[in-house]
């Protein structure tokens, strides 16, 4: 486990932009991310996240402090039934990869949020979710470094707070988790419409009337290469909009007017 000083944070992302993180160290371990937290408080550094990169933007002035990528790997299959498979995956594992080798598996319930960047252990964080599906769909229980307490601790589905595009990560825990690993609940029947609107067409356009989570897969990964550019070719902060949620009184009002709305989010 090296400390590196003076590495680019902006390289880092997505984006490709921003200047130098004055720390740097990747935790392929819960003890590597225990260890540097520890001492980076210790040395009165402020600690910063990071694992994709998708949704970040770093500022020209970089981060004063220590930047700990988490790289912790990991694909564990940790218990099976007729209708179910429950998989544990490391924090530091692709979230595409991940969906890749369920959908191998034959497995439904995350193929729709293909071609998403970032790592399995960002996913919770926003609830990561696309063209119907979300973390929380198939979120079983993530393990997790707890700041404040100094323990390595189990957050089950409830205490997560899931929401759209929200948890307990991003409010009144913000910084204070260091998700280590997460756990999912994936099924091995077919995926069943209705499906998102996009994907119906998609299927509707090629006669396509008997589902599996490989098609799911092609057919969310086509949409989102006509959407959006390649991260790694053309660098971008992806999609990051979220539909409007509004009382049904301004829901009816819309719905009566003959304005058209556009909605980038996928």
């Amino acid at each position: 486990m090296n400390v590196l000083t003076n590495v680019s944070l902006g390289q880092m992302t997505t984006m490709k932009i921003g200047g130098n993180t004055h720390f740097f160290a990747e935790a392929a371990t819960p003890n590597d991310v225990v260890t540097l937290y520890k001492n980076a408080v210790r040395l009165q550094q402020q600690v910063f996240i990071i694992g994709g990169g998708s949704n970040t933007i770093v500022h020209d002035e970089g981060f004063g402090g220590l930047t700990i990528k988490i790289t912790i790997p990991g694909f564990e299959v940790i218990s099976e039934d007729v209708a179910s498979t429950t998989i544990k995956v490391g924090a530091g594992e692709s979230w595409d990869e991940f969906v890749a080798r369920s959908v191998d598996m034959n497995l439904s319930g995350v193929a729709a949020m293909s071609a998403i960047p970032g790592t399995v252990g960002a996913s919770p964080v926003q609830n990561v979710g696309a063209y119907g599906q979300e973390v929380a769909d198939t979120f079983v229980s993530c393990t997790a470094y707890d700041t404040q307490s100094d323990v390595i601790t189990q957050l089950t589905w409830d205490d997560c707070q899931f929401s759209y595009r929200d948890s307990i990560f991003k409010n009144v825990a913000k910084g204070r988790y260091i998700i280590l690993d997460v756990t999912f609940k994936l099924y091995k029947s077919a995926p069943t419409p209705p499906f998102y609107a996009a994907l119906q067409s998609y299927f509707d356009r090629k006669h396509i009337t008997e589902y599996t989570p490989r098609l799911m897969r092609d057919a969310t990964t086509e949409i989102r290469a006509d959407k959006l550019p390649d991260p790694s070719v053309y660098p971008n902060a992806g999609s990051f909009f979220k539909n409007a949620i509004v009382e049904n009184w301004v829901y009816n009002n819309l719905k009566q007017t003959s304005v058209s709305v556009y909605c980038a989010c996928a």
